[in-house]
This record gives C-alpha cells, structure tokens and sequence, in this order.
C-alpha cells in the first residue's frame, strides 16, 4: 500500500446552513486501526487537496507529532472520513494547541479559527462530505 491509495484530488464540501470557518475533520485510517486526523476550517467554496498537498501534511505530521516513526504513505489503508467537529472536538483541539503550541508549528490564526469555530460549528445544521479523484 503506497502512496498511490492516497487520491489525487480530495473535495471537501458542506451543504446546508452554515457560516464560513466551519471547522472540519479530516480522517485518514491506517493500518492498526490508527489513523491520522487533522482540521481544517471551510469557508465560501469546497476545499480541494492535491496528493502532493496530503502527502506534505502527511510528512509534516510524522515529523512533528508521531512519537515512534510511522511511515504514513504506506501506512494509510485508503479510507477517509469527514465531519463537521462538535464542540467537545473543538475544546480538544484548543487544549492541544495549549499544550503543544511551543513545540509544533500550528497556522498562524489556527486558535483564533478555533475559537470562531466553537460558535459557528454549534449553529450550523449541514452536511459535510468528500469526492476522491485518483
């Protein structure tokens, strides 16, 4: 299983009433049963993902957050999730970023989307969904 099950093209999109910076979760299953999530925040369009755009988050996240190396190209069984995150998923990611803020790099406005997040996820009645293009 290499890099090829990664797709080469991800489409995220939402339909129904929602505001922009609606945070959302990206799941990539792994062999193991564990899996690789990161969040991103959608706003006026779908969001599109190259391969070369996941594999550099994939690389980045292995670097900097796996505690025993795992190559994640090869590890990857092909399966995506996606969800608009609750707000218990949001406290937890304002805690991580809390805890880890001073040894990961996070994007430079990620907490303040975060926090925008929790009210703009906690009104929003949508539904969040993928196409993969390979």
């Amino acid at each position: 299983m290499k890099a090829k099950l990664i797709p080469e093209h991800l489409l995220v999109a939402a339909a129904g009433e929602f505001e922009p910076g609606l945070a959302i979760g990206l799941r990539f299953s792994l062999k193991g049963g564990q899996s690789l999530f990161f969040i991103v925040f959608m706003y006026d369009k779908p969001l599109a993902f190259t391969r070369a755009q996941l594999l550099r988050t994939f690389d980045r996240i292995e670097t900097l957050a796996l505690p025993t190396p795992l190559n994640l190209r090869e590890a990857f069984n092909g399966k995506i999730e996606v969800e608009a995150l609750t707000e218990a998923e949001i406290h937890a990611a304002i805690e991580n970023y809390d805890c880890c803020a001073d040894v990961w790099q996070f994007p430079h406005d990620y907490l303040q989307s975060l926090k925008r997040a929790l009210e703009i996820n906690r009104k929003s009645n949508c539904l969040v969904a993928f196409e993969t293009l390979y």
